[in-house]
């Protein structure tokens, strides 16, 4: 979101902030976290939406899972 110069008040009441409403300033660890939910999300609604065929879904998912891994994202077959 486009927040212009101050991005507190979004950061703050942000729907993926996983401790809304609190301080706007927490740790690596959760920033990652959440980021790293928010990338899941996408990943399973890009292939269980854009990739018509499941065969081909799990496919793709087995051979992006190094990947997903360093992103601290982790995906079985069964949520596809």
């Amino acid at each position: 979101m486009d927040c212009g110069v101050d991005a507190h008040a979004h950061v703050r009441d942000c729907p993926d902030n996983l401790m809304p409403g609190k301080d706007v300033f927490g740790d690596v660890t959760l920033f990652e976290t959440q980021h790293a939910l928010k990338r899941r999300v996408q990943v399973i609604k890009y292939l269980t939406e854009s990739v018509r065929d499941r065969s081909i879904a799990i496919e793709i998912l087995r051979s992006v899972q190094p990947e997903l891994r360093d992103l601290g994202i982790e995906m079985s077959e069964d949520e596809l």
